[in-house]
């Protein structure tokens, strides 16, 4: 039986992923300070709750200097860097090589990120995230938070899966809002050329 963990607040950089019990399992947190030159620097760190119910900290994500544009992203997983590397120009997939030698790959299946083995030759995924719905739907009263769910084959790499998530996902999003923003922007630009071309 697959893992579900729910978000507790969606904006998944200051979020807590919660047990299908409630329970916390693992927190995220982003800080941001000021480096030597002055330039605001971002800081993710995911922790999880250990056996003595410690939270113990597992990874880290250092964001690119805002208003830097070009750099990539550091992420730690306990001790290791983990190299994520897009695998197409048009494309929003990014690979890494986790802990155990392997190759695992975030797409976008449907709107959704999924997380694949490489090489495998199974299309199965290691990990899917179902975004929340906001209103019940016609066949369901329930209103369904933001989930993660994981297989049983994905627990040995929770910690990569969770991390990686957190990054992969929180670049797709902000690509997406730029997209929305740039096609406003060029609507409302549209919209003014017509007006002018009537009055």
């Amino acid at each position: 039986m697959a893992l579900k963990l729910s978000l507790k607040k969606n904006t998944l950089l200051n979020t807590t992923f919660l047990t299908s019990d409630g329970t916390p399992l693992y927190t995220v947190k982003t800080s941001s300070k000021q480096n030597d030159s002055k330039e605001k620097q971002l800081t993710t760190i995911i922790t999880r709750k250990g056996d003595s119910g410690k939270d113990v900290q597992v990874g880290t994500i250092e964001w690119p200097t805002i208003g830097r544009g070009g750099s990539h992203p550091t992420v730690v997983v306990g001790t290791r860097v983990l190299e994520l590397c897009k695998t197409g120009v048009y494309t929003s997939s990014e690979v890494f090589q986790a802990k155990d030698e392997q190759y695992y790959e975030w797409q976008i299946r449907k709107c959704r990120p999924q997380l694949v083995h490489q090489g495998s030759g199974s299309q199965a995924p290691i990990a899917t995230f179902v975004d929340s719905t906001s209103r019940p739907s016609l066949f369901s009263a329930k209103v369904h938070s933001a989930s993660l769910f994981v297989p049983p084959e994905g627990l040995s790499l929770l910690d990569e899966i969770i991390v990686t998530f957190v990054y992969f996902e929180n670049k797709w999003r902000e690509k997406e809002r730029a997209k929305a923003n740039a096609s406003s922007h060029s609507s409302k630009i549209g919209a003014m050329g017509i007006a002018s071309g009537i009055f």
